[in-house]
């Protein structure tokens, strides 16, 4: 078995989760990524929030990404890691 693992930059481990889509979950509903986030737009290179970056159905656009692609557009922020979990074989 395979747990998620989030990072956050100044707080460190945040929480595990079962899948990718619900460590995106947990972060919305716990408030740590909401309207006021902000991403690296490295177009402009300059900070922005996250409905300026993604547009309007941010949330969607955060909801159907990858591990890997979280982890891009949230580099310097966030960061998941898919870490295994030990299971005794009976």
């Amino acid at each position: 078995m395979k747990i998620i693992q989030v990072y956050e930059e100044n707080h460190g481990d945040i929480c595990l989760a079962a899948t990718v889509q619900d460590a995106i979950d947990y972060l919305f509903n716990m408030s740590w990524i909401d309207e006021t986030t902000e991403v690296w737009d490295g177009r402009d290179q300059c900070w922005v929030s996250v409905p300026d970056y993604f547009g309007e159905n941010w949330k969607d656009q955060i909801s159907s990404m990858s591990l890997i692609e979280f982890n891009e557009a949230f580099e310097g922020g966030f960061s998941m890691e898919i870490r295994p979990v030990y299971e005794r074989k009976l």
